[in-house]
């Protein structure tokens, strides 16, 4: 009887620490790098890239960090060998931990891959 006490007290011990709740905002980008004003644009096909790392804080709040947005934005380029992402949305994800004071933040990036090449068009 006191073993199946332990293991239930261990079970909602595991149950407690991993409750907790998540905040994920969006927001709409236009291009993750600088266009060339005299380049030649041309669309790849769309791709998604997720950091792979996590920032996360104890005791207060943890924040997506530009290594995290750099990461994402290397691996969405990756799949179609691409230059810039254009109109990409951005998915940043907040989870809080409730019993112990832990906040861990993740990014992905989705969006149209593109290619530049410099344009010989005439500038006005």
């Amino acid at each position: 009887m006191k073993q199946r006490a332990i293991y239930v007290s261990m079970l909602v011990l595991i149950l407690a620490i991993s409750a907790g709740c998540s905040t994920t905002s969006v927001n709409f980008r236009t291009e993750s790098n600088f266009a060339y004003p005299n380049s030649n644009v041309i669309p790849l096909g769309t791709v998604r890239g997720e950091s792979t790392s996590m920032a996360c804080a104890l005791g207060m709040p943890a924040s997506v960090t530009s290594t995290m947005k750099d990461e994402a934005v290397k691996n969405a380029l990756q799949q179609k060998q691409g230059d810039l992402l254009v109109n990409y949305l951005e998915f940043s994800k907040i989870t809080n931990l409730v019993v112990i004071p832990l906040t861990c933040a993740s990014y992905a990036v989705e969006g149209v891959a593109a290619k530049m090449q410099i344009g010989t068009q005439k500038l006005k």
